[in-house]
Formats: C-alpha cells, sequence, structure tokens
C-alpha cells in the first residue's frame, strides 16, 4: 500500500513557536472585524463563511462566481479568477482595501498562493491558510505534532502531488507573512457539504441494516468536522493566533471503530447490526483496507496516521461537535445530494467502497 497515496486521496477530497502568540493588544477581540475570503463557496469555505457572520464580522468572498453563486447573498462578493494572474485580481486590487486577516482555502497547486500572497501583501497583516496533515513525511509513530518532519519538496516540479504543493504554500506564506500567518493543518474534513462518499458509505451499509466491521474494533479513526475549523479560524483572527496547528478529532481522546460505529447506529439506525470480521479474513477475499474499507486503517501500516496530536489547537481554544451531529450532517448532505434518486452504487460510481453484490457475497460467506 502506498501511504503517500492514499493519504493524498482522502486529504485532497482538505511556526513561530510551540505556543500561540497574541498581538500586543491581547488579539483582535473586538467584533466587527473585516474578513477576506478567497474562494469561500464549496465546502470548507462555507464553513468559515458561517462561523465568520455568526461572530458578528464583515466578510467579503473572492472567487469566479462559478461555484455555488447564490450562497450568501447578504455578503459582498468581488469577482475574479485566480488562475488568471494579476490580471484575475484586478477587481480585488481596485477596492485598495486593507482587510484584518484573509483566508485562503485553496487546495492545490503552490503557484496560485504564491500569486496571492504577493499581490495581497499589502492587504492584510494576517494570512490564514488551510493546509493538510498531507504535509508530515511520516507517519510510523502516533503523535505527530507540529515540530515533526515536512515531506521534502523534489527540484522537480513535475514530481509534486499534493503533499509536496501543501508544504510549498505553507512555506510561501511564512516567508511573506513571517511573523502574522496561521497555518491549520486539518485531518480528513468531514460534516455538511462534504462531497466525498467515505464516510457515507458506512452509514448508508447502518441504514441497510447490516454492516461489515474491519478488525477488532479497537483501530482508531480521526476527522474533523468542517464546523469546527470554522470555529477555530474564527478564534484564530480573534485571538491573534499565530503559527501551525494541527486540527484533526472528532474528539479530544482517540476514536475507536467501535465507538464510530456505533456513534453511527445512534445516527442512522439504532437497530443497525455490527458484524466485526478480522484483518485476516479480509485479507483472504481481497477486502483492501482504505479503498474497499473506506477509511479504516489497520494501526499496525501507519500507527500515526489516525493519531495525530492537535493538543496544541485544543489548548487554544478547539472545541469538538458532537459526532453524532457530524455524522447526521454528513448524511444528509449525501441522501440530499449526492443520493437523492438513491441510484448511487459504491464501488461503481466511484472507487470508495465494494460493491453491493460483493459485500452480499461477504455475508454469505459469514454466515457458513
Amino acid at each position: 500500500m502506498n501511504r503517500r497515496k492514499f493519504t493524498e486521496t482522502l486529504l485532497k477530497a482538505t511556526a513561530i513557536s510551540p505556543f500561540a502568540i497574541e498581538l500586543i493588544s491581547g488579539g483582535k477581540q473586538n467584533k466587527g472585524l473585516d474578513i477576506l475570503v478567497l474562494g469561500g463557496t464549496y465546502f470548507v469555505g462555507p464553513g468559515i463563511v458561517k462561523a465568520l457572520l455568526r461572530n458578528g464580522h464583515r466578510v467579503t468572498l473572492f472567487n469566479r462566481g462559478v461555484t455555488n453563486p447564490k450562497l450568501f447573498p447578504g455578503v459582498k462578493h468581488i469577482r475574479g479568477d485566480r488562475t488568471k494572474g494579476q490580471t484575475g485580481y484586478k477587481s480585488l486590487l481596485a477596492q485598495r482595501k486593507k482587510w484584518d486577516a484573509i483566508i485562503d482555502v485553496w487546495p492545490q497547486e503552490s503557484y496560485l498562493v504564491d500569486e496571492g500572497t504577493s499581490f495581497l501583501r499589502s492587504a492584510t497583516d494576517h494570512y490564514l491558510f488551510i493546509s493538510s496533515v498531507a504535509v508530515y513525511n511520516d507517519f510510523s509513530k502516533p503523535g505527530v505534532n507540529e515540530e515533526f518532519d515536512l515531506v521534502a519538496l523534489p527540484s522537480d516540479r513535475s514530481e509534486w502531488g499534493y503533499s509536496e504543493h501543501k508544504v510549498a504554500s505553507e512555506n510561501i506564506v511564512r516567508d511573506r507573512f513571517p511573523t502574522y500567518h496561521t497555518i491549520l493543518r486539518c485531518g480528513p474534513i468531514k460534516g455538511w457539504r462534504d462531497d466525498a462518499i467515505d464516510l457515507p458509505f458506512w452509514l448508508v451499509k447502518l441504514r441497510e441494516g447490516q454492516v461489515i466491521a474491519p478488525g477488532s474494533g479497537n483501530d482508531v479513526i480521526q476527522f474533523i468536522d468542517v464546523n469546527d475549523i470554522g470555529d477555530f479560524v474564527v478564534r484564530s483572527i480573534e485571538k491573534g493566533l499565530f503559527g501551525s496547528y494541527n486540527l484533526n478529532g472528532p474528539q479530544i481522546h482517540p476514536l475507536t471503530w467501535n465507538e464510530f460505529l456505533n456513534a453511527g447506529k445512534r445516527a442512522v439506525n439504532p437497530n443497525a447490526e455490527i458484524i466485526w470480521v478480522s484483518e485476516d479474513f479480509l485479507e483472504k477475499h481481497k477486502v483492501n483496507p482504505w479503498d474497499g474499507m473506506p477509511l479504516w486503517l489497520p494501526e499496525h501500516i501507519d500507527p500515526g496516521f489516525f493519531r495525530i496530536d492537535s493538543s496544541k489547537a485544543i489548548e487554544a481554544g478547539l472545541t469538538f461537535t458532537p459526532i453524532k451531529k457530524t455524522l447526521k450532517d454528513q448524511f444528509d448532505w449525501y441522501s440530499k445530494n449526492i443520493q437523492p434518486d438513491g441510484l448511487h452504487q459504491f464501488g461503481i460510481n466511484d472507487n470508495w467502497g465494494i460493491t453491493s453484490s460483493r459485500y452480499q457475497e461477504l455475508l454469505q460467506l459469514l454466515k457458513k
């Protein structure tokens, strides 16, 4: 199994000191700050925008007006295309405005972060970038924290993937805003508006009544609710939290698969049956972790991947949405937007999960 590949597949679908540095004034605790969000209308962006508005801040969105253009009708929208170089920023630069913070949720190519931070360098004193735990080079040990080594950048940029571009983007943000930057390294992001179907696979199986559960139930899983990211973004801006922070959950302590699937039962079908099967059984029948059993990674493969240390962010005020609510939000979004006609087929429409026919075959084998 190529760890780097599956890390990128999952997280693509997402420090100055070890402690937060407060502004001399004690942080931007006053309400009604002017915030510019680059993008803001797909998945992570709306979670951040909602949190900003809920806390009384003035938000401006800069995007092409293509993705969900009717979201946030009461918010100022400035149209532009950051893929067009400086020309794409023309309407934004014409504002000649300085924002209290700029939030960049760009997921991939680092050259766009390079251009954005260059063009907007004088437009703010605080640049906040949404990064990913995919920047870390080694998950062989639990407790990956912000001081762990990052992925090395090959001199040949054609060899760069998701992780390398995230690392390069972080380096650019730190270079352009050496003191007042915030980098949030998120784990798998879940909840409302998430189009990924790795987590819904399990909720659908629970709704159907029987779920083949991998391993003993003691392996762990981590993810972060998109709304928890939004709340921490607000806190970072208001309190002046600078440096790098891991954001992973969905709770303070490791979440086992047993806890995860039972939370899923409570969210979608309390009468569902959970059938635990050994890793040996799954391997024998060619059911792989990750693609065949979405989000499942036996701890012996990469013990640190689902044991990211978010204690720095927790000490700074990171809070967690109840797991049941995250799962229900995810399932409701999936049901209304991904599978409104009931025709979605796992393993056929996408690369997540085994097909229904294969699933039934396994259930029959387990009954023998």
